[in-house]
């Protein structure tokens, strides 16, 4: 059996790399991704899983932002994390996307 705060750095380094391949993914699969990254988001009540992680996070939601099937999700997933005290995907709001 793992120490605690063992397992608890194993898990995180997983969703990590979870994140990190929503990521790699979303250009194929924009919406099914920002889903994933949404449930992902919704079950962290710490608000620790983005830490370390926000660049590939802006990746995919700016490829989502990008993709008719997927803004909406996007721009709503945005709005929670900035609700959530991730202020830093306020300029994905703002950014110009393609039409």
């Amino acid at each position: 059996m793992f120490p605690s705060y063992s397992y608890l750095l194993l898990i995180s380094r997983t969703l990590n790399d979870v994140v990190k391949r929503l990521a790699e993914l979303a250009s194929k699969y924009p919406e099914e991704c920002v889903t994933c990254l949404s449930l992902l988001v919704e079950g962290d009540r710490d608000r620790w899983l983005l830490v370390g992680v926000e660049k590939e996070t802006s990746e995919l939601l700016t490829l989502a932002l990008n993709s008719g099937t997927s803004r909406d999700p996007a721009r709503r997933l945005i709005e929670d994390l900035i609700a959530r005290g991730h202020f830093g995907f306020r300029t994905l709001l703002n950014a110009k996307t393609k039409t």
